[in-house]
């Protein structure tokens, strides 16, 4: 499914080569493996059994410059429901970072921001949970963007401005 030097999104590790893959021993049966090593962290290393199908559908392919440009084109103006019980949205939250949809991730960080405003606006602050979750699904989104658009990631939320002017990031 997926070949040596391909570059690939591995849930919440990023942006990731595949620089190979191995067998190795697991308790007396021969296992194969994908080696992924995360661009930003050489000194990582992650092994992922290719058998094992709820890891590997973890493994999405980096998306292409036209796949951005069609993402952006295509968002939904719509937020995600913001939920009032503090568990419930920590566990909706969590399932769509967990999902590595894009266009859900991209939702998920307008909907936080939206509601960051809203509250700063009113002299209030996020709850550390959301602020954490916005950051983990932001530093998802921007890092592949930032990769696949060869810029820096703290500049992906202009990038994206200039691309939706009614979307504020």
């Amino acid at each position: 499914m997926f070949d040596t030097n391909d570059k690939v999104l591995y849930g919440s590790e990023g942006v990731c080569e595949i620089t190979g893959k191995m067998e190795r021993d697991f308790k007396g049966k021969m296992v194969e493996y994908y080696i992924l090593k995360p661009i930003d962290n050489v000194n990582s290393t992650i092994f992922i059994p290719t058998q094992n199908e709820e890891l590997v559908k973890k493994i999405k392919m980096v998306m292409t410059e036209s796949e951005i440009e069609e993402m952006l084109e295509n968002i939904s103006e719509e937020n995600l429901k913001w939920t009032l019980h503090d568990n419930s949205r920590r566990d909706i939250f969590k399932g769509v970072i967990k999902s590595g949809n894009r266009m859900e991730l991209m939702r998920l960080i307008r909907t936080i921001y939206t509601k960051q405003q809203e509250l700063k606006d009113n002299g209030k602050k996020l709850h550390a949970v959301d602020l954490g979750l916005f950051k983990e699904a932001q530093k998802i989104l921007h890092d592949e963007m930032a990769y696949v658009l060869e810029i820096e990631s703290e500049d992906v939320a202009a990038y994206i401005l200039s691309k939706m002017h009614d979307i504020k990031m």
